[in-house]
């Protein structure tokens, strides 16, 4: 993901990359805010950035989700008592670079699991454990991004808050949530908080114009029906489009 990919969020993306060209990253950061606000596409983009430091070349695999040190935790639904982010990564993957702008309920939908409870399992974090434990493949750092990280159950949740007390070395970790409501208030305490700000409509507005052929009138009207969510913009866009 690339930053000029973000609708709107212009403050938001100076101050993450200033962070990064400053050296003042702190090892987790948690991406608060709507999906369609940006969460995850900020997120990518940022991990994007502190590998393109460390490594001009390597950074470009992150465009497709296939940087071998960019990890991703992420809610599925157990299969054969496994409850492992592994087994639906290339699900995952199809669905990030059809759309970095899916919540939850996207997710279910393309998993077909809307009568499954969607999780983060312990056994995942297990597993975090095994992989952070391994060298890096490129020689820099590992970056970890947890989307829906309130989806954590007790179990998983108290396994992480170990794994971000005693971080493996040079190892970023990234928590995107809709809201800190679900999150325990020691992984919140052990944590830099990011606040996702809506998309301000004219940010809205202007990239309609420029990625669509969306009459004025019909802009306006999107604009003022998905309240700074891109993520359901599309999706006013994509019926509009059908009918």
């Amino acid at each position: 993901m690339n930053w000029e990919e973000i609708v709107g969020q212009g403050n938001l993306k100076n101050l993450l990359k200033e962070s990064i060209s400053d050296n003042r990253v702190s090892h987790a950061q948690l991406f608060v805010g709507k999906d369609g606000y940006g969460t995850l596409p900020l997120a990518l983009a940022f991990a994007k950035e502190i590998f393109k430091k460390e490594n001009e070349h390597s950074s470009s695999k992150v465009e497709n989700l296939n940087h071998l040190d960019l990890h991703f935790t992420f809610p599925v639904f157990k299969e054969k008592s496994s409850g492992l982010t592994e087994n639906f990564l290339t699900n995952f993957r199809e669905m990030v670079l059809e759309n970095p702008y899916l919540n939850l309920e996207d997710w279910s939908k393309f998993l077909a699991s809307e009568n499954k409870q969607l999780t983060i399992y312990a056994d995942e974090i297990e597993e975090l454990n095994r992989k952070f434990s391994l060298k890096t493949f490129e020689g820099g750092s590992k970056i970890l991004i947890v989307w829906q990280a309130d989806k954590m159950n007790f179990q998983a949740a108290n396994k992480f808050l170990k794994f971000l007390e005693e971080p493996p070395k040079d190892t970023y970790i990234i928590l995107t949530a809709e809201n800190t409501d679900d999150i325990l208030p020691t992984i919140l305490s052990r944590t830099q908080l990011v606040e996702i700000p809506r998309i301000q409509d004219e940010d809205l507005k202007n990239y309609l114009k420029n990625h669509s052929e969306t009459p004025e009138e019909k802009i306006s009207e999107i604009v003022f029906q998905s309240q700074g969510d891109w993520n359901i913009a599309q999706k006013i866009l994509r019926e509009e489009n059908s009918d």
